[in-house]
C-alpha cells in the first residue's frame, strides 16, 4: 500500500513538472523536415539575417506561472523551431496576454501573462546556419 502511494505521488510530481513549462503554440506556413543534425537556433530581434531564407511558420510562448523564467521560454521556442525544421527565429517580440473573468457578484480576476513570439525561418544555404 505504501509503495503504491509513493509511486502515485512520484507520477503526480512528474506530471506537474511537465505541465509547468511554458505553453508553446505554432502555426506552420509549410512543412519541412528538421535538419539531420541538431544545431543552435539563432535569434534575431531587431535585425534580419543577410542570407536568403524561407519562412516556415510562427511560434509563440506563454508563461504559465511565476516559476517559468524568460530563458526557459526562449529555450522551449528554440527547441520547437528546430522540430519545425527551422534554423533561426526572426522578429522576436515580447508581449503580454491579458485575460479576465468575473463571478457575477462584482469580483473580477485579471491575469497578465508574459508572451514571446517570432517567425521561424530556414536558410536556403546551410552555411548560413554558422553565421551570426
Amino acid at each position: 500500500m505504501r509503495e503504491s502511494l509513493q509511486t502515485g505521488s512520484t507520477a503526480l510530481a512528474v506530471l506537474t513538472m511537465l505541465a509547468c513549462g511554458p505553453a508553446i503554440h505554432e502555426a506552420r506556413f509549410r512543412q519541412v523536415a528538421p535538419r539531420a543534425e541538431p544545431h543552435a537556433i539563432t535569434v534575431f530581434q531587431t535585425t534580419r539575417p543577410e542570407c536568403v531564407f524561407e519562412e516556415v511558420g510562427m511560434i509563440s510562448a506563454e508563461k504559465r506561472h511565476l516559476f517559468v523564467s524568460a530563458q526557459e521560454m526562449l529555450d522551449a521556442m528554440r527547441a520547437r523551431a528546430q522540430r519545425m525544421g527551422g534554423d533561426a527565429l526572426i522578429a522576436f517580440q515580447e508581449g503580454a496576454r491579458l485575460s479576465g473573468s468575473g463571478d457575477g457578484a462584482g469580483n473580477v480576476r485579471i491575469e497578465d501573462k508574459l508572451t514571446y513570439s517570432a517567425t521561424v525561418i530556414r536558410f536556403t544555404d546551410t552555411a548560413c546556419m554558422k553565421r551570426p
